[in-house]
């Protein structure tokens, strides 16, 4: 009698058997420690911000200044460099 006609047979065993493995796996899933993710700190950060057709002075005005506003606002932000350039933003930035 092999391991199928046995628990064909039985099937309370099987039952049995099937409802502790699930009971079994659903303790340890509940015991199981919660992994964190480690905290890796960012040294530096590139936001590329492209604008198609628009003007180097044009970029400026109208992204350059909202993102490194918005930027600053962040406390681990040291310093921040932004290169405009017709129809690109290139901001980047540094943490302490």
């Amino acid at each position: 009698m092999n391991i199928s006609q046995f628990f064909v047979s039985k099937r309370p065993i099987a039952w049995t058997a099937m409802i502790s493995a699930l009971a079994w796996g659903a303790y340890a899933y509940l015991i199981m420690p919660q992994r964190q993710d480690p905290i890796i700190p960012v040294v530096t950060g590139v936001i590329l911000t492209p604008y198609p057709g628009a003007e180097a002075e044009k970029v400026e005005q109208e992204v350059t200044r909202k993102i490194e506003r918005k930027v600053a606002e962040n406390p681990a932000v040291s310093d921040i460099k932004s290169i405009g350039r017709p129809g690109i933003l290139i901001s980047s930035r540094g943490t302490v």
